[in-house]
Formats: C-alpha cells, sequence, structure tokens
C-alpha cells in the first residue's frame, strides 16, 4: 500500500516541473511554520480555558460546601442546639438568605464553566483539524523529498544544498509527527 502511494506521488510530482516542486516544498514548510504556531497558541488558549473550569469548579464546590454548613447550622438552630443564638427568626431568614445568595453564584458559576467549557470543545476541535492538516503537510514535505532524492538531474552540490537546507524542518517534523502517531496508536 506505501508503495502504491508513493508510486503515485512519484507520478504526480513528475508531471511538475522542478522549480514547481521546489515552490510547492517552500511553500508547504512556510504553512508547516505557521500551523505550528497557531497550534502553540491553540494549546495556550486550551490550557488557559482548562485553568478557568477547574477554577470555576472549585468555585462551585465551596459554594456547595458552605449551603451544606449553612443547612447544619440551620438544623442546630431548629433543634435548639444553639444555646448563644437568642433572635432565631431573624437568624434564620438571615441563614435563608445566605443559601439563596450561593445558589443564585452557583447557578452563575456554573452557566460560566459551561460556556468555557464549550470553548475548550471547540478549540480541542480546531487543534485536531491542525493536526490532521500537520499531518497531511509532513506528507507531502517527505513526499516531495523523497522526490527529489530519485531524480538523478540534480547535481550533487545542489542536492547536498537543498537537504541541509530542509534537513532540520523535515527531520523536526517527521520526529514530532513519529511520536503523535505514537501517542495516538496507545
Amino acid at each position: 500500500m506505501k508503495e502504491f502511494t508513493e508510486k503515485q506521488t512519484i507520478r504526480r510530482l513528475t508531471r511538475l516541473p522542478n522549480a514547481a516542486s521546489v515552490q510547492l516544498l517552500k511553500s508547504t514548510v512556510a504553512r508547516l511554520h505557521n500551523l505550528e504556531m497557531d497550534m502553540n497558541e491553540l494549546e495556550f488558549a486550551l490550557d488557559e480555558d482548562q485553568k478557568e473550569i477547574e477554577s470555576y469548579t472549585r468555585e462551585i464546590d465551596e459554594c456547595l460546601d458552605r449551603i451544606k454548613d449553612i443547612d447544619e447550622f440551620v438544623y442546630a438552630l431548629e433543634s435548639n442546639s444553639v444555646p448563644d443564638v437568642t433572635d432565631v427568626a431573624s437568624t434564620m431568614a438571615s441563614m435563608t438568605e445566605e443559601r439563596d445568595e450561593e445558589e443564585n453564584a452557583i447557578k452563575q458559576l456554573e452557566e460560566v464553566r459551561g460556556w468555557h467549557e464549550q470553548q475548550f470543545q471547540r478549540l480541542q476541535g480546531e487543534w485536531a483539524a491542525l493536526k490532521k492538516e500537520r499531518i497531511e503537510l509532513h506528507k507531502t514535505c517527505l513526499e516531495i523529498c523523497f522526490y527529489f532524492s530519485t531524480q538523478w538531474c540534480f547535481r550533487a552540490d545542489t542536492a547536498k544544498t537543498r537537504q541541509a537546507c530542509f534537513q532540520g524542518v523535515i527531520t523536526n517534523h517527521a520526529t514530532q509527527e513519529k511520536s503523535s502517531i505514537d501517542v495516538e496508536l496507545s
């Protein structure tokens, strides 16, 4: 299957003049560079949204803890277990008001957290699309380099110069791609 794909690529590339192949390689490498920057920005945004989601979750948990404390205090008031409170009715009203405030805060925090979760999912989708594009661009770079390596018309010094120019980019992207594929397979 791989040989068949490589043969198709070679046939497609042989129809292009060598200058067009070089231009395609340059534009592919440039797009890869821009794509890596976009992916880094998305990773940063994903991290920030994840932190926001966790922060809102902690705040919601704190509100729930305060509601639990209020409920326990109200239960103690109702059973007359708190002798220090003289005006039970006003204290109960105050506790009811505090509980309502905590419930409203939970609703608002859940709404904002939900928005951040949607944002996080949208960003994950964008990141996955960019990752897929990066795989295709790596494949294109490697196919073009393979095509150049099979061409006897290039002088040895020209081929070495091109190899030196693109070796770092291709090796770096191929290594990253291999690690990405290994992670996806596991």
